[in-house]
């Protein structure tokens, strides 16, 4: 029995409550390690090492992503989807238990330990999506929009994680700091519940049947070279958003912008990642091909990053609204386009390149401090030149097949 169209509200539930959890707690893990009152790290800690903290606790969830995608993308294929979405959100309710009681310990060592298990856990995102993939669509564009809303159901949880997560911390109202992680396990078992009682026990059977005996270098549809090209421009665009992401908030700080302003940058991003998602990708996917629209997204990312290295406020606003849609529209087409493979290994390749976007963030977790401390601007400098490159790869897939498409 395969996945129907009906369950896919179950499958963005779960996208959504693992996503909102985890939104939740990310931004008390900083505020937990960078802050000595709560007792993790002392005074002459951040003085002399503070800068590395943040950039070791959010490498340290990369790191997990990084090694768990080449451990549940065969789980997925060869032993069932629903068994690796178990796997992986059983995970995760254990990660917040972890952080939970290391939060009540004021253990880092057992903090930074959850948060790499969530890492691991992360790889639920690539099972879902090949979810998506597995049902048949009638053209690549369905596909793409569908996994347009699989994205949306993260990107919303992204918007209300953090205000809940500073909601449920606030003692004035009977809560501490360790009620948010506690209250994210409940959201991970309650997805467990929506997986074991919702997707089709059957499902896993079906998997078994078409399973090859051997693997195999097909590729199915989607060429070798292509998949090769696919998996650079997803590397290299998000290690520029990790990038601009992980810098965002203390290069906005040395133009001066207030604390309120900050946030309200950041949050005006969200809204627009939302909006990209759910009313300017379908449009786009009518007119273009899911390359040009790779390309075209790739196009307005560069013309953004151009803009954030101004001084100008109002420039710099139009920038983050740009880079937000850019972020938006580049990556459902990108995951369609790995759909096309093989469907025996339809898991396995979304978790590659969950591990690929893991490896950028973890990796770009260092580089943003590092330059940063060299000069203000380096880190979108680094942004620019690397989205020009996937810039690059992306049009020259996009010239090639209107190429051949003409011939």
């Amino acid at each position: 029995m395969e996945l129907s169209r009906k369950q896919l509200p179950i499958i963005y539930s779960c996208v959504f409550l693992n996503a909102l959890g985890y939104t939740m707690i990310v931004m008390l893990i900083f505020k937990l390690i960078e802050n000595p009152n709560y007792g993790f790290v002392s005074s002459a800690q951040l003085l002399h090492r503070g800068i590395y903290f943040s950039a070791v606790a959010l490498g340290w969830g990369s790191l997990g992503a990084m090694i768990g995608g080449w451990i549940t993308g065969p789980v997925a294929d060869f032993l069932g989807r629903k068994l690796a979405l178990l796997y992986c959100t059983a995970l995760t309710t254990i990660s917040f238990l972890v952080m939970a009681y290391a939060v009540i310990d004021h253990n880092i060592l057992l903090l930074l330990i959850g948060n790499a298990i969530n890492g691991l856990a992360s790889n639920n995102q690539p099972v879902t999506q090949a979810f998506i993939a597995d049902i048949k669509w009638p053209t690549p564009r369905e596909c793409s929009v569908r996994m347009s809303y699989d994205t949306l159901a993260r990107v919303l949880a992204m918007i209300a994680g953090p205000l809940m997560g500073q909601l449920l911390s606030r003692q004035a109202w009977g809560f501490n700091l360790s009620t948010p992680f506690v209250v994210s396990a409940v959201f991970a078992a309650a997805t467990i519940l929506l997986v074991w009682f919702f997707i089709p026990k059957d499902y896993d059977q079906h998997l078994a049947r078409i399973k090859p005996k051997k693997l195999s270098a097909n590729t199915g549809t989607l060429k070798p070279l292509t998949l090769v090209a696919l998996l650079c421009i997803s590397f290299l665009v998000q290690f520029a958003n990790a990038q601009f992401v992980q810098y965002l908030y203390p290069f906005l700080g040395h133009l001066h912008f207030s604390w309120n302003e900050r946030v309200i940058f950041g949050s005006l991003g969200g809204v627009f990642v939302a909006i990209g998602l759910w009313i300017l990708y379908p449009m786009l996917s009518k007119k273009i091909s899911l390359t040009g629209i790779i390309a075209i997204s790739l196009f307005g990312l560069t013309l953004a990053m151009f803009a954030m290295i101004t001084h100008n406020r109002t420039i710099l606003w139009l920038g983050n609204i740009l880079w937000s849609i850019g972020v938006a529209c580049y990556f459902p087409p990108l995951l369609a386009k790995l759909a096309m493979i093989n469907e025996n290994f339809k898991g396995t390749i979304f978790c590659v390149n969950l591990s690929f976007i893991g490896f950028a963030w973890y990796l770009s977790g260092f580089t943003s401090v590092y330059l940063g401390k060299l000069n203000t601007f380096y880190p979108l400098y680094a942004c620019l030149m690397v989205t020009a490159v996937a810039l690059i790869v992306a049009g020259s897939m996009w010239i090639r097949q209107r190429l051949v498409t003409a011939i």
